[in-house]
């Protein structure tokens, strides 16, 4: 069992600890050349997941079932002498800080301000939180971390009504983009996903009509973070 990194929105996040997500879809990189379908079957599909070169090595990055997810996320670190109760993991500093001698990490898609600044702000009365962006993220502070039970490859489009209401795409749609997300009937499930899709890929030039290759990773939540 191999452990791999991965990074969700705040909007996943909350997706996975719901229990409304279950897969995740990215794009291949590099991506095959057009005319090259060569994962037709599903067999082939998981065949290509395991050995297709990609620009990790051989094979999916997110690695094979059986393996494990460890969830980057954005956050931010509190100097502190409190010992959390609640579960957060924490980690005991060599030398105290100003403010403690533990770091604990709090996460923004639950925790959306907790009021944690650095020293030394030129605004005294700016107490936003500054958040660390979760490619910074190190291993200790994830919270979550998520078993791979299933991986192939596919074009984005082939994805069904069933897998984009498994991607938890259902719950960000919303018909005004100042109002709150909404549950959407099972029907425009794709509709949906090919939206959050273009949000995020679209600008890469991997968005929803380009119909890229994917590699589609199946997980559940564990109890080990």
């Amino acid at each position: 069992m191999k452990e791999h990194p991965i990074l969700f929105s705040g909007e996943m996040v909350r997706a996975i600890l719901e229990g409304r997500k279950t897969q995740t879809r990215r794009p291949m990189a590099p991506q095959p050349p057009e005319g090259h379908w060569w994962a037709e079957t599903e067999a082939e599909q998981r065949l290509a997941a395991e050995y297709y070169p990609s620009t990790h090595g051989r094979g999916c990055p997110y690695g094979i079932p059986g393996d494990h997810l460890w969830v980057r996320e954005t956050f931010i670190l509190e100097e502190t002498d409190e010992v959390p109760t609640d579960g957060h993991p924490y980690r005991e500093m060599e030398e105290p800080g100003e403010f403690g001698r533990l770091l604990v990490p709090h996460y923004r898609a639950t925790e959306p301000e907790p009021h944690i600044v650095p020293l030394g702000l030129s605004d005294d009365y700016d107490d936003r939180t500054r958040w660390c962006p979760s490619i910074h993220m190190p291993r200790w502070a994830s919270r979550i971390t998520l078993e791979v039970a299933d991986v192939r490859v596919e074009r984005v489009q082939d994805i069904t009504d069933d897998d984009a209401w498994e991607e938890g795409a259902w719950w960000w749609r919303h018909d005004d983009a100042a109002g709150p997300p909404f549950y959407v009937r099972k029907g425009y499930n794709i509709e949906c996903f090919s939206e959050l899709w273009d949000t995020i890929y679209a600008k890469r030039g991997l968005g929803w009509d380009a119909n890229s290759w994917v590699w589609v990773v199946e997980f559940r939540h564990t109890e080990e973070a």
